[in-house]
């Protein structure tokens, strides 16, 4: 099972709580994953589905819980790619009459999501905020594997809900960012600390412990990366200039002799080339007296200017 459907797992096997959280989180459930249907007698059949089991059980429970009243429930098959989808469905005008009052939902005439007008004054606190969040990201959410990326969104039809949850969001954390993709708003979030903030607000405990397990270890090891990294790159260019030094130093010899140097630039010359893998401060230290890097450094560079010179003559 991917990290969302972990994390989507354990908010479906959280209970609701009071009756208000459990609206709220049914406001959002049946606003992105109810439509109005036209039954067999010409009654108006209210009908939520999922391809999730456990999000269509949550449904189904929620509503018991809050209405006590008679659900069918039913499983079909979409003609695209033959994926079972599980509905929940009230089938009396006056059990769809007082569902949609009681989640703030008024339907619109047009056949296009989105299928209803929202009230979000049934969010009557920061916790029915909560569970109304919990709810969208159940039906149109998805979050990235830590381990790999950090990636947090939700998709809705309507851009004035987008607004609104990127401003409910922003009471609990930093405020997400928004982009439109084809005929939907996607709210979304890439900093691996704010995605951290949500799934605390949806109340994912566990699957928080697991990201943040995942995410110690990637910063860890990209830490260590990076300094590995930087380290190679410093060694190879020290590297690079001993072999420089090597080289300009055996030029040198070639063509004046070692002989003709003063006795200063002798000794760093011949040092460099008997350890052409010495760092600067271990040159300094054969030396006797020993010699600080910068010293040794101003000696090499002599001899580099000395190899220069006989090289343009």
């Amino acid at each position: 099972m991917s990290f969302a459907g972990e994390v989507k797992k354990e908010l479906c096997e959280r209970g609701g709580g009071q009756k208000a959280l459990c609206l709220a989180e049914l406001s959002a459930l049946f606003f992105l994953g109810s439509e109005l249907k036209k039954g067999e007698k010409g009654q108006t059949i209210l009908r939520f589905s999922s391809e999730n089991p456990l999000i269509a059980k949550k449904c189904f429970t929620f509503l018991k819980k809050s209405f006590n009243m008679s659900l069918r429930v039913s499983k079909g098959e979409k003609t695209e790619g033959r994926r079972t989808v599980f509905f929940v469905m009230l089938e009396t005008e006056e059990s769809v009459r007082t569902v949609l009052r009681a989640l703030g939902l008024r339907p619109r005439s047009e056949d296009v999501p989105p299928y209803y007008e929202w009230d979000c004054g049934i969010l009557k606190n920061p916790n029915c905020k909560r569970a109304w969040i919990r709810g969208l990201f159940l039906m149109d959410g998805t979050i990235n594997d830590p381990a790999k990326s950090y990636h947090f969104e939700i998709g809705l039809p309507d851009l004035q809900m987008a607004d609104f949850l990127i401003n409910c969001i922003g009471e609990f954390t930093r405020k997400p960012k928004l982009m439109r993709r084809k005929q939907r708003w996607v709210v979304y979030v890439k900093d691996g600390t704010q995605i951290a903030d949500l799934l605390t607000v949806m109340e994912a405990h566990v699957s928080l412990m697991q990201y943040e397990n995942e995410r110690v270890v990637k910063e860890v090891r990209g830490s260590v990366n990076r300094r590995v990294n930087c380290e190679v790159s410093n060694l190879n260019k020290t590297l690079a200039a001993a072999r420089k030094q090597a080289e300009d130093i055996a030029y040198i010899r070639e063509r004046i002799g070692l002989e003709q140097l003063p006795e200063n630039l002798k000794e760093i010359a011949r040092l460099r080339l008997e350890n052409t893998e010495a760092s600067l401060q271990e040159l300094g230290e054969m030396l006797h007296p020993p010699l600080g890097r910068s010293g040794v450094n101003h000696r090499l560079k002599k001899l580099c200017e000395i190899a220069e010179g006989l090289r343009s003559n």
